[in-house]
Parts: structure tokens; sequence; C-alpha cells
């Protein structure tokens, strides 16, 4: 009983901040006006007329956040909690996938910067055989198959992130949708491997890659870390079923 109350008070606390104070302002000014101000008259119609529809608008707003609450965010919070490991997993093998690319860049000192991956790129001739025994067991044959096979699999996982569009929070979705943005921007570089003598022109490409990566990160602690001890708490229980 008490871990379903402490349940119930963490779905409150997740609802939008901006739900959370209409909700509050109506209801107590609801409270006041039934309880208090409904036992004095009015100074004149006017008042009265504004009193009365102010109260309408206060009942309409505690009704539609009872509904909203108990139609729409309960379940999609239910739901969140279930697919928790699947959303967690593939943020995670998108982070892996530019921590790779970002590896093969060999930074100097790991520093991640526009113009440390600027210079890096500049160094890097496009032509030339890719070797990532952490992505694959065969080299590619080039930097434009390289990265033609990892914007790909981003937008592969992508894709199947999006198919959990229920359980996915709106702040993930629209990063998800702007790495994938990104990505159209950049699918088939092959077709600039005649006129590339290097990978600069990719430069601000790969850096806006890893900020996105970094947000990305923030949003999922964020949003959904919190429904891990609900999670693997829900386990157990069926296991012991």
């Amino acid at each position: 009983m008490k871990k379903k109350s402490s349940l119930f008070i963490l779905r409150l606390r997740s609802v939008n901040k901006l739900i959370q104070c209409a909700f509050l302002i109506s209801f107590i000014s609801v409270l006041i006006i039934e309880l208090l101000l409904k036992n004095f008259s009015a100074p004149n119609e006017v008042f009265f007329k504004a009193g009365d529809i102010y109260l309408r608008i206060c009942y309409s707003i505690v009704a539609s956040s009872f509904f909203f609450f108990l139609n729409q965010h309960l379940p999609k919070e239910e739901k969140k909690s279930k697919f928790y490991p699947f959303i967690s997993n593939k943020v995670y093998s998108i982070e892996k996938e530019i921590d790779y690319l970002i590896k093969k860049l060999n930074l100097p000192n790991d520093n991640v910067t526009p113009e440390s991956i600027k210079e890096a790129c500049s160094k890097i001739n496009p032509s030339t055989e890719v070797n990532s025994n952490d992505e694959s067991s065969l080299p590619f044959k080039n930097w434009f198959e390289y990265l033609n096979y990892k914007t790909l699999k981003i937008k592969g996982t992508i894709y199947d992130l999006l198919l959990l569009n229920e359980a996915l929070d709106v702040e993930l979705m629209e990063h998800l949708l702007r790495i994938e943005n990104l990505l159209i921007h950049h699918l088939y570089f092959d077709k600039r491997e005649v006129a590339n003598l290097d990978l600069t022109n990719l430069s601000d490409f790969i850096y806006k890659l890893e900020l996105f990566k970094k947000d990305l990160l923030n949003i999922r602690s964020a949003k959904y870390d919190k429904f891990v001890d609900e999670f693997y708490e829900k386990k157990r229980l069926q296991l012991l079923k």
C-alpha cells in the first residue's frame, strides 16, 4: 500500500508543471468561491457575472485536469515504465554509434570541440580503408562506406524507437527527430567521394551529432531513470507469483 501511494505521488509530480499550476490555481479558486465568497453579495451585476464566468472556467480546468491525468498521463507513464529497458537500450545504442565515430577521429586527449574535430577531419583521406573492430569484423572500403553504414544504423535505431511513440516522452521524441533530420541531410556520402580530399566539410555534422548525443542522454536520464526501480520491482513481483 505504501509503495502504491509513493508511485501515485510520483505520477502526480511527473505531470507538466503548467498543468499542475493551472489545476492548483483553479482548485483553490473553486474552494474559496464556493466556501467563502458566495456568502457575500456581489457589489454589482458585473462583478457577479465575471465571478460566475471565472468559476465556470475553474471548474472546467479542474475537470479537464482530472480527465487528462486519468486517461492520458497515467496510461502513458505506465507504458514508459513498461518499455523503459527497450528505450534506454536503444538510446544507449545511438550513444555508442556516435562514440565509435568520435573515437575513429583520434582526437587529442578526447577533446571534443568544433576546432579539434575540424582539425582531425582535415587529416583524414576519405578514400582510405576504415577498420573498426568494435563495429565490424571486416574493414570498410572507405570513409564514405563507413559513414553511410553508421548513418543508416542510427536511423534504424531511431525508427525502432518511434514505433513506440506512445511510450516516448515528447522531449525525447523531438530530439530523436532532430537527429534524424540531421542524418537525412548527410545521407549517401559517396556522392561527394570524388570532390573531397578530406572530411573537413563533415566536421560540423559530426560535432552536431556529438552535441545531440549529450542532450539525448540528459533527456533519457531526466525522463526515464525514475522508472528503473519501478520496472525491476514489477519484474520481481512477477517472478514471485
